[in-house]
C-alpha cells in the first residue's frame, strides 16, 4: 500500500535575509558612499583644473610659436599689423595655416598650430574675447590680452588662475611634467 506522509506541523523554512541583515547591508553601503563620493569629487575638480591649466598652456605655446613666425606678431593683429579683435579670426590664425603676414592661406608655409581651439574646461566655451575688461567677466571662453600677449580663462580673475597654477604645481606635477621652480 502507498506511504502516508506525516506533517509535524512545521512550516517549511524559506532562504533569504532577514530585516536587520538587510538594513546592516544598507548601513554599511552607506558609510562607503559617505567615505567615496566627496573624493570623487575632489578628484574631478582636481582633473578639470589640470585640464584647464594643460589647455591654457597649449594655447600659450600656439601664440608663441605665432608670433616668433610673424615677427612678434600676434593672433590678434591681422596682416596690416593693425588690432583685430575678432575671436574668431584670431582662432583661425592658429587652426589654419598662413602666409608671413598672418593672413590665412590655403597654402600658406606658417602653421597650423592649433588642431582645434581649445575650450575651457570649466566653462565649456571655445570663444575668445581679445582685450576688453580683464579676465573674470565669463563672457567668453578665454581672453587674450594683445597688451601683455597672455591667453587666460575669461571665468577666472587673475588672482584665481595664478591660485589654480600654485595649486596645480603644489601636486608636483604640470602637464605630466614635474614642476621645477626658477631661482629665488
Amino acid at each position: 500500500m502507498g506511504r502516508r506522509r506525516v506533517q509535524l506541523g512545521l512550516t517549511p523554512v524559506r532562504a533569504g535575509f532577514s530585516l536587520i541583515e538587510l538594513v546592516i547591508v544598507i548601513v554599511i553601503i552607506g558609510i562607503i558612499a559617505a567615505i567615496a563620493v566627496p573624493r570623487m569629487g575632489k578628484r574631478a575638480e582636481t582633473a578639470r583644473v589640470v585640464r584647464l591649466m594643460e589647455d591654457m598652456n597649449r594655447y600659450q605655446e600656439a601664440i608663441e610659436r605665432y608670433k616668433i613666425e610673424h615677427g612678434g606678431r600676434s593672433p590678434a593683429h591681422d596682416s596690416t599689423g593693425a588690432l583685430d579683435t575678432s575671436g574668431d579670426n584670431f582662432i583661425a590664425r592658429l587652426t589654419m595655416p598662413t602666409d608671413d603676414d598672418g593672413a590665412l592661406r590655403a597654402g600658406g608655409l606658417y602653421g597650423p598650430y592649433l588642431r582645434a581651439a581649445p575650450s575651457n574646461a570649466a566653462s565649456r566655451l571655445v570663444t575668445v574675447r581679445i582685450g576688453g575688461a580683464a579676465a573674470g567677466a565669463d563672457t567668453h571662453g578665454w581672453r587674450f590680452g594683445p597688451n601683455t600677449g597672455l591667453i587666460e580663462p575669461d571665468n577666472l580673475t587673475t588672482v584665481e588662475i595664478k591660485n589654480v597654477g600654485d595649486a596645480v604645481v603644489s601636486r608636483g606635477k604640470v602637464g605630466g611634467f614635474e614642476a621645477v621652480e626658477d631661482g629665488p
